[in-house]
């Protein structure tokens, strides 16, 4: 389905940010060669796990990403071998848990990651306060992501699943953010839906029909 969707996306203003399974070079590559924008890798807890993600959506001799030009990543080898820079994506580390915390300085410093960002619940749930947004620890933490993320001239991203909930990050200083996804925007309009379905049966016009 990958492919597809970026091809969809290839028609619009917008690019595909694609978030792969793990830090390794083959699901790396994988999304590259089909043409992903920007990639968001998980669970960046060091240096060395930001040094190994940078690499791979690098190509040498600052990386070990495969030269292969025949692919849609390259342009289907429309793109020649010294403009191949061009095409290296935005890398965005997630940032979700204390031993990451322990060394944002570390993580944020590493040449060629671009954006620190925050999964609210899973950095929630790895610092024992699952679901609480306004625990002390937590609100420490997406500050200190910032603040980070800033002294080295990188940005600080977050999902939200609420637009209610952007300003708090947005005067922290993130400027790459995520409102909730496909399936949170369709729960939103169901339930709304069903709301006022409702309040219609439950409180009806007393207006004659026509």
């Amino acid at each position: 389905m990958l492919l597809s969707q970026l091809q969809a996306l290839a028609a619009t203003p917008s690019e595909g940010v694609v978030r792969v399974a793990s830090n390794s070079r083959v699901d790396i590559t994988k999304v590259l060669d089909r043409g992903a924008a920007d990639v968001m890798v998980p669970r960046i807890e060091t240096a060395a796990d930001a040094q190994t993600a940078a690499s791979h959506v690098r190509y040498p001799p600052h990386g070990d990403r495969g030269v292969a030009l025949m692919n849609r990543g390259a342009g289907f080898g429309t793109i020649s071998a010294h403009n191949l820079k061009a095409v290296e994506p935005l890398l965005i580390v997630q940032i979700e848990t204390p031993p990451a915390l322990s060394n944002l300085s570390a993580i944020a410093g590493t040449a060629g990651v671009d954006v620190l960002f925050v999964g609210p619940s899973d950095l929630t749930w790895s610092l024992g306060v699952a679901g609480q947004f306004d625990d002390d620890r937590y609100r420490a933490a997406v500050r200190d992501v910032a603040e980070a993320a800033a002294k080295h001239s990188k940005a600080a991203g977050v999902l939200l699943s609420d637009i209610e909930m952007a300003p708090r990050y947005l005067d922290l200083g993130y400027t790459f953010i995520g409102i909730s996804g496909d399936a949170g925007f369709l729960q939103v309009a169901a339930r709304a839906a069903v709301t006022k379905l409702r309040d219609l049966t439950s409180h009806p016009s007393t207006a004659p029909h026509h």
